[in-house]
């Protein structure tokens, strides 16, 4: 009777032991996958975050070297205009007879609602003047354009856009962006927002 006894306590012994295995098994599993997904979410998510930062620090760049009252923001044409008093080769110059500056160009950031973008352009003044209109009142000899005439030839800043605000706000301009991506295995798009905003000279 001994030996069965021995024996029938092995074969439980095995059984607690594949049931504790099958229940840590199961429990690793479990993290990893919750662990994979994290990492996922976190990755799309910094990778829309890197992208719209691109597009703020230019609007930093751009806003803070120009000028309020020739700012040109404009939510539902999807343009931010900033005239800029650097030429070609980045240097500026003063206008010998009124002591300021002289503007050379608009430097321009631009939302594609259809490619969910963001885009910047450089667009040059054809007559470099101490007094540079708002893009939307430009003229370059061939009369006013609509904003819109502007979005085009860009350099793509940033992708997954789904929404993009601007406004200027006294001596302030904002700039609000939205960004969505899907991630593979997820039916729910990681969102994010950016905001910022930037105080031109007067």
């Amino acid at each position: 009777m001994h030996p069965r006894s021995q024996q029938g306590a092995t074969v439980v012994e095995l059984l607690i032991a594949g049931s504790i295995s099958a229940i840590l098994v199961g429990l690793c599993t479990s993290i990893f996958l919750r662990g994979a997904h994290i990492w996922a979410k976190v990755e799309s998510q910094s990778d829309v975050l890197q992208e719209m930062q691109v597009v703020v620090a230019k609007f930093h760049q751009f806003g803070g070297a120009s000028r309020i009252h020739s700012v040109t923001a404009d939510t539902d044409s999807g343009v931010l205009a900033f005239p800029s008093a650097s030429d070609e080769a980045g240097n500026s110059a003063i206008d010998g007879d009124s002591g300021q500056a002289i503007w050379y160009r608009y430097d321009i950031l631009y939302y594609d609602a259809a490619e969910r973008a963001m885009y910047f352009r450089e667009l040059p003044i054809v007559t470099p003047t101490t007094d540079p209109e708002r893009l939307v009142n430009y003229d370059d000899g061939s009369g006013q354009r609509p904003l819109s005439f502007y979005k085009s030839r860009g350099r793509s800043l940033a992708k997954d856009i789904v929404e993009m605000d601007t406004e200027v706000d006294g001596g302030v301009v904002h700039l609000r962006l939205k960004g969505e991506r899907r991630r593979a295995g997820s039916e729910r798009p990681e969102l994010l927002e950016i905001e910022g905003r930037v105080y031109p000279r007067n």
